[in-house]
């Protein structure tokens, strides 16, 4: 029983800092996304406006 909960204690530590590491990633590329989303629809509205010109 020693040895599962060793196993365990290990598995656990080592999902929390995944957690963290995807927490952080996810967090990140949503500004990123975000920011390019904006990016992406300023310029398709600024090249629509220039072909109603």
């Amino acid at each position: 029983m020693h040895g599962p909960h060793q196993g365990a204690q290990k598995s656990t530590s080592t999902g929390t800092f995944l957690d963290a590491a995807i927490t952080s990633c996810s967090k990140v590329s949503s500004v990123v996304s975000i920011m390019f989303l904006a990016k992406k629809n300023w310029l398709s509205g600024y090249q629509m406006e220039g072909d109603l010109a």
